[in-house]
């Protein structure tokens, strides 16, 4: 104990050894957030302050304890608290002074959850209570903040002139108008539940931004309706995925993404050769696909750049009618649950 005491009273020791401590955490833990970093900071300091007081009173005649020792230890546990009740404020001091943004954004609906807590900034998205556990207008709002957040900071960092963000806020502010134009273009969504319902395997692909849609069209189906379903990047089929394409497998291919609709079509293609069932969805207008698809969702025009909005409503509706035919718990699918507390 007395040896360990002496190591303890070593400040240069306790120092180094809480450096290499706090750096092997930071390479297991690299998502730590600056807050995070910060109260970190603070439980080392803690400690440093915890063994400077043992140190002290250890020394059972008064003569022989150090004030110095006293001040440092209260010092360091001083700081401490601080690190822990205002790890925001010290955040936005290192930022200001280090010249960098150390700031974490949060975007959620649900205020005081878990995500808004740990965040240095929230942006709400107020989409109100979502009943089901499978998020639909949650993950759609989230978009819409993220796309008005993109055109904010364009136009901040001089990106954008006035003219090109007049044309993209206007469009943003189409956004509610095309969600229900995305409804009313595809009546016909019973009607393709009821006929791709019953396969085992689904697989949705897509290029560029039709390929962030088709990851969410998938997760929706297989969350909901419990069927086994994938998103692959279009691009990468003959990387192996086209060897999974069956003879009457179903295919949802998002051919929205115009700058890349020619190779879209290629795949297409691709996978109808070997026997793929494809139900495509393409901007509204769009009568090249009927060449080749089997069935057709349609989505309205906007501008590119924000097609996955409009584009993902129609297949969040696609799986409810899958899992409505499969008598699924639509509102409570199983194995799942609305808040998650372990990762």
């Amino acid at each position: 104990m007395e040896k360990f005491l002496n190591v303890v009273r070593s400040n240069n020791m306790v120092q180094a050894v809480l450096c290499i401590a706090f750096g092997l955490f930071l390479m297991i833990y690299p998502s730590i957030t600056v807050q995070g970093i910060i109260m970190l900071f603070g439980v080392a300091l803690a400690l440093m302050g915890a063994a400077g007081l043992l140190s002290y009173f250890r020394q059972r005649s008064v003569r022989y304890r150090d004030s110095g020792t006293l001040m440092a230890a209260v010092f360091y546990v001083i700081i401490a608290i601080i690190a822990f009740v205002f790890p925001k404020v010290i955040a936005g001091f290192f930022s200001v002074v280090l010249g960098v943004v150390l700031i974490l954004l949060a975007i959620v609906n649900v205020v005081g959850s878990t995500i808004a807590k740990l965040a240095d900034d929230v942006v709400y998205t107020w989409a109100g209570p979502e009943i089901a556990v499978a998020t639909t207008k949650g993950y759609t709002t989230q978009v819409a903040v993220m796309d008005m957040l993109a055109v904010y900071l364009a136009r901040r960092l001089g990106r954008l002139d006035d003219a090109q963000n007049k044309e993209l806020v206007d469009a943003i502010l189409q956004f509610p108008s095309l969600i229900q134009r995305s409804i009313d273009l595809n009546p016909n969504l019973p009607a393709l539940a009821e006929k791709y319902h019953s396969h085992n395997d689904v697989f949705f692909i897509g290029r560029n931004l039709d390929y962030a849609a088709s990851m969410e069209g998938s997760l929706k189906l297989k969350e909901i309706s419990y069927l086994h379903s994938e998103a692959y990047a279009a691009g990468e089929l003959k990387h192996g995925t086209i060897a999974l394409i069956e003879k009457g497998r179903p295919v949802v291919a998002l051919a929205c993404y115009e700058t890349l609709f020619d190779k879209m079509m290629s795949n297409i293609k691709e996978v109808k050769a070997r026997g793929a069932q494809v139900l495509a969805v393409v901007l509204e207008g769009n009568r090249q696909i009927f060449a080749e698809a089997d069935d057709v969702i349609f989505v309205p025009r906007t501008k590119e750049i924000f097609n996955t909005l409009p584009e993902i409503v129609p297949l969040q509706l696609f799986a409810y009618y899958v899992a409505k035919a499969n008598g699924c718990a639509i509102d409570k699918p199983k194995n799942l649950a609305k808040s998650v507390t372990v990762e």
